[in-house]
């Protein structure tokens, strides 16, 4: 008797553990936003992918494609990786970007703006967070948040 449930035990762990395991890309969802792009400039593509099984994994990518099937390629493209909120602001010929990490700078990509990233520390990104106080700043979550 204390075999069977041993034997039961172990399957049970083995059918989860298979289950996590395979599921790891499944619900991906995917938003992509263009920005504002000017003559002579690729568009610029601001995009999201989160997938997992409870979706926990995910990446932003500011970009010039609008594939929703992408690999980041960090070389072409400002990657973000984690799940944190990231937010931008559009100003003039400026492109702000609030997060709590900052990305290497891509040496093939080109862009119609300049640039800022913002390193948010927790205590600021928080503060945007609460009632959405970063609507009242002027910014813009990417993704559907």
């Amino acid at each position: 008797m204390e075999n069977k449930k041993w034997l039961c035990l172990v399957t049970v762990c083995m059918i989860i553990t298979v289950v996590c395991f395979s599921c790891d890309y499944e619900n991906v969802q995917t938003t992509i936003t263009k920005l504002p792009s000017k003559p002579g400039y690729p568009p610029i593509f601001i995009k999201q992918m989160t997938w997992g099984l409870t979706g926990d994994q995910q990446v932003n990518v500011i970009s010039n494609i609008d594939s929703t099937d992408f690999t980041p390629q960090s070389s072409r493209e400002y990657v973000y990786r984690g799940l944190s909120a990231i937010y931008y602001k559009l100003q003039d010929d400026t492109l702000f970007i609030y997060t709590p990490t900052i990305a290497p700078v891509p040496q093939d990509f080109k862009i119609p703006y300049k640039v800022i990233q913002i390193e948010l520390s927790n205590p600021e990104a928080m503060d945007l967070i609460v009632n959405d106080n970063y609507k009242q700043k002027g910014l813009t979550q990417i993704g559907p948040g």
